[in-house]
């Protein structure tokens, strides 16, 4: 009988580094922990600006960032573990091999979601730090980039929700199925 060789393919999903990107008030941040619980123990979640953010942040900025968190993806992916950054950031200013998704919403819920952020005195303070904007500059500012980024994210084929009618659970929820869904 002639002898006959087997191959078998293994195909095993090599760790992510995905970015959840969106405006300010888009939910980024407050999915977080919802977020964590649904991936459990197999990535890792960071926010973009844990490291500290500058007086008036500027774009050179984002993209070191984007670029340090990538380099931590690629050390948790050495561990079998992905890597979730959760912060505004844009694709252009990443590797093709890394994820996005855009946390999308409307005008309205924005100026909504926005308004309530900036109720302290504090946080308005910590916004003219590192913006130099007040709130309402701040909300307009936002406002007019979404379809800006909406349009950036389009170009880059990334996974876009509408977050303006969702909580917090739903957004994560709807994270978290996305994200399971390209690495399984």
């Amino acid at each position: 009988l002639p002898q006959r060789r087997f191959f078998v393919m293994l195909w095993v999903m090599k760790p992510l580094t995905m970015f959840i990107t969106g405006v300010p008030g888009s939910g980024k941040s407050s999915i977080a922990k919802h977020l964590q619980d649904k991936l459990g123990v197999s990535f890792k979640l960071y926010d973009l600006d844990q490291r500290g953010v500058p007086d008036n942040v500027d774009i050179s900025w984002r993209a070191n960032e984007t670029k340090y968190w990538e380099g931590r993806g690629e050390e948790n992916a050495k561990q079998g573990i992905g890597t979730v950054v959760l912060g505004f950031t844009l694709p252009e200013e990443a590797r093709k091999s890394s994820q996005f998704i855009l946390l999308d919403l409307n005008a309205e819920a924005l100026s909504k979601r926005l308004e309530t952020r900036y109720e302290k005195p504090s946080e308005v303070q910590e916004l003219k730090r590192m913006t130099g904007q007040t709130p309402e500059q701040s909300i307009e500012s936002q406002i007019s980039a979404l379809p800006w980024l909406r349009g950036k994210c389009q170009v880059a084929n990334s996974y876009i929700i509408d977050t303006s009618d969702l909580d917090i659970e739903q957004i994560a929820q709807q994270v978290s199925e996305y994200i399971k869904t390209i690495t399984e």
